[in-house]
């Protein structure tokens, strides 16, 4: 049951998304201050509780783990995750499946970077056939296991923690030029598309 805590975590943050809307109707911050506030708390909150993963036993892992995956959410909520909208306007359905696909490339090298750094996580496993067990054993140190796999949680600190830092520093909401559409009737240059900010102005106003 204790496996599934993460997930609940990440049902639960997902009132961030509120949370967001309504510290940018009320202005306090800018919306690019405010997208690099949430990718902040989101990346570099979950790197910092990833080097410690080794402290505490079992339950306290989980725990740390569950807090990691919540904070995170306010990097897909408010943060980075819906950038696309405000750089690119009508493209941000292109770039967001351009990116979407880069980051993939992480769902199948986790694997291999796994295996790479921590080559004793394996399991051993025990088969029977008509009362003959034949044992598949491989060599386990599992006193090095855990530290195998801090070394991971390091690599994924240190992912999360330079893209906040990328992000941080580089990021912006401002539509590019690039993302700019021709008006080929009138002769002039106007953007198709509105960013959720404005698309929630204009509701707010309305009403």
């Amino acid at each position: 049951m204790l496996s599934g805590l993460p997930y609940v975590g990440v049902l639960i943050m997902n009132f961030s998304g509120k949370l967001y809307d309504l510290i940018n109707r009320r202005k306090f911050v800018s919306t690019n201050i405010l997208r690099k506030i949430f990718t902040g708390i989101g990346l570099l909150g979950p790197a910092l509780l990833l080097c410690f993963m080794i402290y505490p036993d079992n339950v306290g892992k989980i725990l740390l783990l569950t807090a990691a995956v919540m904070l995170n959410q306010l990097s897909t909520t408010g943060g980075y995750f819906i950038s696309h909208s405000d750089v690119a306007g009508p493209f941000a359905g292109i770039l967001f499946g351009a990116c979407n696909t880069l980051a993939m490339i992480a769902g199948f090298g986790n694997p291999l970077v796994i295996a790479g750094l921590a080559p004793n996580v394996r399991k051993t496993e025990e088969a029977s056939f008509n009362h003959l067990k034949s044992h598949f054993l491989i060599s386990v140190d599992i006193q090095k296991t855990p530290e195998e796999w801090q070394n991971v949680f390091y690599v994924a600190a240190a992912i999360a923690g330079s893209g906040a830092i990328v992000y941080i520093i580089f990021g912006q909401n401002s539509l590019q030029k690039w993302a700019v559409v021709n008006d080929e009737d009138n002769g002039t240059s106007s953007s198709t598309a509105t960013t959720i900010e404005d698309d929630t102005e204009q509701k707010d106003s309305s009403s």
